[in-house]
């Protein structure tokens, strides 16, 4: 396994999908480590320590290469990527039949010259009943009976 032909391999790649093949060819599971691997295990006991041990550093040095060159391809493609594209993205949902038919008649009384204010409804006594001029003593005033 010459490293430095591995080494110029990798640098020589441009995206993501030829560093992943150079990966699996070199790391995956039929790759050229694991087929070295399977070489040491009819070696001697003092054999098996220094080809694991060279074995383990080429892994190494495969890996960190790997990884500096997928940052590298990463900064290349960020130069190529517009800020300025506009996505469209799609409307997920509509508006209710309700709201759509209250706009389109908020929008007819403002094209009269309506303006349109929102403000409190009735929650309050003042609101409820005093504006409404009942009386402090009629019956709808008192809690239990608070359907009016």
């Amino acid at each position: 396994m010459d490293l430095d032909q591995i080494k110029q391999q990798i640098a020589g790649t441009t995206t993501f999908d030829e560093l992943e093949k150079i990966r699996i060819e070199l790391l995956g599971r039929q790759g050229t480590i694991n087929q070295e691997f399977q070489k040491i295990k009819n070696l001697s006991i003092d054999e098996k320590k220094s080809q694991g041990q060279k074995i383990n550093e080429n892994k190494i040095f495969i890996e960190t290469a790997i990884m500096k060159q997928s940052k590298k391809v990463t900064k290349e493609n960020k130069k190529y990527i517009n800020n300025k594209t506009v996505f469209s993205l799609k409307k997920l949902g509509h508006l209710h039949p309700i709201t759509i038919t209250e706009r389109q008649v908020n929008e007819i009384f403002r094209k009269f010259g309506f303006s349109l204010y929102d403000g409190p409804e009735i929650e309050t006594d003042e609101y409820c009943f005093q504006r409404m001029n009942v009386p402090p003593d009629h019956p709808s005033r008192e809690m239990q009976d608070s359907i009016y």
